[in-house]
């Protein structure tokens, strides 16, 4: 993976290796599962294909990512729910299945403290504001006077996406960023200002991606080649010089 500024998302990988799940028997004896519970293409699957990609010659092991979307995450995130706590099966999560999802359905079938363990945050993001590239407003201000009208006709001119997938298309100039919704300005779009700056001080919304696993799991013995490289080899490859760091998790901590 290159070292691009905007690559914050990615430089906490290393923590995924702190998986240490299964039975007393070296782990990961077999192929490990991380279930993304959206399509492909989104950023929940971007962070489960990086994941995989450098967890598999870590480890030794294959890595298998699957996309198990339905129900607005619900699916995926239900099948890690119910599988057995043995570390095999891993899942991708973030806000929407981890702290929306209980509130907008009355049964989603899991509980996401008592459900699952958080092995690591992954990484951590912002939103973007983005709008089509002819639309007319120019900034934040012009698109709060003017931009309701055409909402109000029934138009869908603008969404707010994660600054990880609308970042390509607005390098691609397919369309047109207003602000980012982060507390400070986000390093995969740093010219594009936050809500803040652009005038909105009352929009703020910082977001994380984590991995977790079904709940009540215990520790295997690892060897100690894998503990002693694996962990400083993929921050090596993760982070690059202007990177900022997510948290690394702690496993077994709740």
């Amino acid at each position: 993976m290159n070292s691009e500024p905007g690559s914050q998302l990615f430089a906490g990988l290393f923590a995924a290796l702190l998986i240490p799940y299964a039975s007393a028997q070296e782990y990961p004896g077999r192929p490990v599962h991380i279930i993304v519970p959206s399509t492909p293409g989104g950023g929940y699957d971007v962070i489960g294909r990086l994941l995989a990609e450098r967890l598999s010659p870590q480890l030794g092991q294959p890595f298998v990512v699957e996309n198990r979307a339905g129900g607005g995450t619900l699916v995926g995130t239900q099948a890690v729910a119910a599988a057995a706590p043995d570390g095999y099966a891993l899942l991708v999560g973030g806000l929407a299945n981890m702290a929306f999802n209980p509130g907008l359905h009355k049964d989603v079938r899991y509980d996401p403290v008592r459900d699952f363990a958080p092995v690591a945050m992954v990484g951590a993001f912002t939103y973007a504001l983005i709008g089509r590239k002819d639309l007319a407003p120019a900034n934040l201000q012009e698109l709060i006077g003017t931009g309701y009208l055409d909402l109000l006709v029934g138009r869908v001119d603008l969404f707010f996406d994660n600054t990880t997938t609308a970042r390509p298309f607005i390098a691609d100039a397919r369309v047109k960023p207003y602000c980012t919704s982060g507390s400070a300005s986000d390093a995969l779009l740093a010219d594009v200002p936050t809500a803040a700056e652009a005038g909105l001080r009352q929009l703020v919304l910082d977001s994380w991606i984590g991995l977790f696993a079904p709940a009540k799991r215990r520790r295997p013995r690892s060897s100690g080649a894998r503990r002693r490289s694996g962990p400083r080899s993929c921050t090596r490859q993760a982070s690059g010089p202007n990177e900022r760091s997510a948290p690394a998790g702690r496993p077994g901590v709740r």
